[in-house]
């Protein structure tokens, strides 16, 4: 990525001053864990997942699970997410954990017995308390399982009437009623220090209706993260895929909260190649700069066989598979830190093209830098990076470069004059320049 310095280039002002959102981390699911936890290179996925050479996640969000006995009498798959969890906080110091419900347990709900959520099947009334009970003792046992849960999730897509997997409905009215009177209060009165999560909707407009007729009824103690999935609405009513197109929320406190993309993948045909990393770069580009999200959460960390819903796949005799949304993820999550900063990243009108797109954040602490530029189009773009407020920017800068034929490669660089630095961004590419303000 050597750069040409001409009239066409895209300028991108970095404005270290003007600041938004403080990062809470990046992560993945640790469900459907059985695959995970008796796959013979688990050691190896952990190591991709969490190591120093991998993709350094620090947030696991894990399953509320409906039958919990709360003792030590725990189902193969729990004893699997469990595992991941326990061993990704001994051996990388993982510590952000997020737990959602997708079910209440079954005989409390409308259609006692029912797992799913078909024909709007919900939480009972005279179970709410019950169920806040619930969630407050499943806290207690994974604390002392050695697990400190961050947030907590009362109902995985609430909108949604499931018909294949566990589900239930809540009208936004019921959720607010529960997480006000109940939820809330119960964790007040058992002294646990847990955020409560609302939304987790499917699509982030669908997010924004929900969310919106939710907190009109909720004063803003009443609970402390706003939340949705990534993925866009279904396509011919077969799939999902990243959702690209993202504004900001209409709330009056959205600016406020923590906001949480806590689930996105693509569910079309399987495609390891750099079109699908890039539709995953824009798409979390957009959500980071237009949504304000703090955290992101990929679905499957990893599935038996070939899915575009994992970042790694398995056969599960040993072979691994590494699709690009791996690397691409990767461009974001081994630089951009927990209580990291974002700053603006402007491009001028003049030269701003629309497949073009930066992000720029900053540790104040240590003055670290980290800005990711993506290229989605089929041609080269170069590009002129100035930099303003930097006080004492060191000129030594480094490139990580990941595209059809680079995954993670690292191109050193100095700063050109006017601590400006000119550099080209290959075709369908994602670049990260990281450097030092000292």
């Amino acid at each position: 990525p050597n750069g040409e310095c001409n009239e066409c280039a895209i300028r991108i002002t970095v404005d270290w001053k003007k600041e938004y959102q403080a990062l809470e981390g990046f992560g993945a699911f640790a469900g459907r864990a059985l695959h995970f936890h008796n796959d013979i290179k688990r050691e190896e996925i952990l190591d991709a997942l969490f190591g120093n050479d991998g993709l350094q996640l620090s947030v696991i969000r894990f399953t509320i699970f409906p039958d919990l006995s709360f003792n030590s009498n725990l189902t193969e798959e729990q004893e699997a997410e469990m595992w991941i969890m326990q061993r990704a906080k001994e051996k990388y110091g993982v510590k952000r954990f997020i737990a959602s419900a997708w079910s209440p347990p079954y005989s409390w709900k409308t259609i006692k017995g029912e797992r799913t959520g078909k024909y709007l099947n919900s939480l009972a009334n005279e179970h709410y308390q019950d169920f806040a009970d619930y969630l407050a003792n499943f806290v207690n046992f994974y604390n002392k399982e050695g697990i400190d849960i961050y947030a907590l999730s009362p109902q995985n897509e609430p909108e949604f009437p499931t018909t294949s997997w566990d589900g239930c409905f809540w009208w936004p009215s019921q959720l607010s009623k529960f997480v006000k009177y109940h939820l809330k209060q119960t964790f007040i009165n058992r002294k646990l220090n847990v955020k409560i999560m609302v939304g987790e909707n499917a699509n982030w407009y669908l997010a924004s209706w929900y969310l919106s007729a939710m907190s009109s009824k909720l004063k803003d103690n009443d609970f402390d993260i706003y939340a949705s999935h990534g993925y866009s609405l279904p396509i011919s009513f077969q799939y999902v895929i990243y959702n690209k197109h993202v504004t900001s929320w209409p709330m009056e406190n959205a600016g406020e909260k923590e906001k949480w993309i806590t689930e996105v993948s693509a569910t079309d045909d399987f495609d390891a190649s750099m079109k699908k990393g890039i539709e995953l770069a824009v798409s979390l580009s957009s959500f980071l700069s237009e949504g304000n999200v703090s955290g992101f959460v990929f679905w499957l960390a990893m599935i038996k066989g070939k899915s575009n819903e994992a970042l790694i796949g398995s056969d599960g005799i040993g072979n691994l598979t590494f699709p690009k949304v791996y690397y691409v993820y990767g461009q974001f999550t081994k630089h951009l830190k927990q209580k990291w900063i974002r700053i603006d990243a402007s491009m001028s009108l003049l030269t701003k093209k629309e497949m073009t797109h930066a992000i720029a954040f900053k540790d104040p602490q240590s003055r670290k830098f980290a800005i990711i530029i993506t290229n989605e189009g089929g041609e080269d773009e170069h590009c002129v990076l100035e930099f303003e407020n930097f006080s004492n920017l060191n000129r030594s800068i480094t490139l990580h470069l990941t595209n059809e034929n680079y995954n993670w490669e690292i191109f050193p660089r100095l700063l050109g004059e006017n601590d400006s630095l000119n550099i080209t961004i290959p075709r369908l590419s994602i670049l990260t320049v990281t450097g030092f303000a000292n």
